[in-house]
């Protein structure tokens, strides 16, 4: 059935079932916000169509699936996620969600579908083994792998953000750091929708065929809408450089409603042609100072990286991070009939 947006006592057995699958299949990483789910329900990502449904059993919601189709970029892609509630696993529900999601595709037309998978570090879980063979199934292939990393804010030296800030600035001669909280100036929207760019091209991405986003103003004005109906709190830190007066590196610190003991550290990018200045390190630096001060009683950060970016996986681990989890994007790439025929 669909998920209704306006029926809260669906939304709420929904957002139930999406917190007791993350603290099984993720128990080190966060744990689900319910105000994200419901004000992305209200105020979705923009530049992607959704279409969210439920797999219910009598009053027991059991699964949920959603079909993302981009609307301004990457207009042949098709994106899938599925949910299935752990009391429930083992019983036909994944496999009903993702015949359901065939279909969709199917109707769709898009021909590159991608759907991720993620496990504990050391160990895959049933879920995670599951998710993958039905992948399989259909065809899909793994196209990248990921490490989710989580850095313990109690445990990192007193000043050791400060060093690292300090030393990335001796070599950022040149180049300025702006801080934003809860929003970036509508003056920034260029720049940052060029670096957008630049982190969808340049950004290892293994197989996957994915090209560049297109952020114009209207599309940084409805992602800064969405922060708010979910009630996230975000730090920004940019370098700016003197000479050109470009903003030409960014990086993006987000807090969760419901959650003050994690934060979720987002995009960091460089222009390339600013590469070797230690920016990267600088701006990751400053913006934590700037969040702790706003952000007490976090404990934990929690990061994704590209398995091969092995760059930021050391600046990563300079800060304290150390990896949790592993993803897998996966991909496919079907006619229009082929996975009508699967199904």
């Amino acid at each position: 059935m669909p998920l209704d947006p306006a029926d809260d006592d669906l939304v709420d057995r929904w957002v139930q079932l999406c917190a007791a699958a993350r603290a099984v299949d993720r128990p080190l990483g966060p744990p689900v916000c319910p105000r994200d789910f419901i004000g992305g329900l209200a105020v979705p990502w923009p530049a992607s169509d959704n279409q969210d449904v439920l797999a219910v059993d009598r009053d027991d919601v059991v699964g949920w699936a959603q079909l993302s189709l981009p609307n301004m970029d990457n207009l042949d892609h098709a994106g899938l996620e599925a949910v299935v509630h752990p009391d429930w696993r083992g019983h036909g529900v994944g496999r009903a969600l993702a015949e359901h999601l065939a279909a969709a595709v199917r109707d769709s037309g898009r021909t590159v579908v991608l759907a991720e998978t993620v496990q504990p570090l050391d160990e895959p879980t049933r879920a995670a083994l599951a998710a993958a063979a039905l992948l399989e199934s259909y065809g899909a292939k793994p196209a990248l792998g990921e490490l989710a990393s989580r850095l313990d804010l109690a445990a990192m030296p007193a000043g050791a953000a400060e060093g690292l800030r300090d030393e990335a600035a001796a070599r950022a001669d040149g180049y300025a750091v702006e801080l934003w909280r809860d929003g970036a100036p509508e003056t920034a929207f260029a720049d940052l929708g060029r670096l957008e760019a630049t982190l969808t091209r340049d950004a290892p991405s293994g197989d996957l065929e994915w090209q560049p986003e297109v952020y114009d103003d209207q599309r940084w004005r409805d992602t800064l809408a969405s922060f708010a109906a979910r009630g996230m709190r975000t730090y920004w830190a940019a370098a700016r450089h003197r000479d050109s007066e470009e903003l030409v590196g960014y990086t993006l610190l987000v807090g969760e409603a419901t959650t003050p003991q994690w934060l979720h550290q987002w995009a960091t990018v460089v222009e390339p042609a600013h590469r070797g200045h230690r920016l990267g390190l600088l701006i990751k630096a400053a913006n934590l100072l700037a969040a702790r001060a706003y952000e007490p009683r976090a404990r934990w950060v929690v990061t994704g990286n590209a398995a091969e970016n092995t760059h930021m996986l050391a600046v990563n681990r300079r800060f304290g991070f150390v990896p949790i989890e592993r993803w897998t994007e996966w991909q496919l790439r079907v006619g229009s009939t082929e996975v009508a025929d699967h199904s």
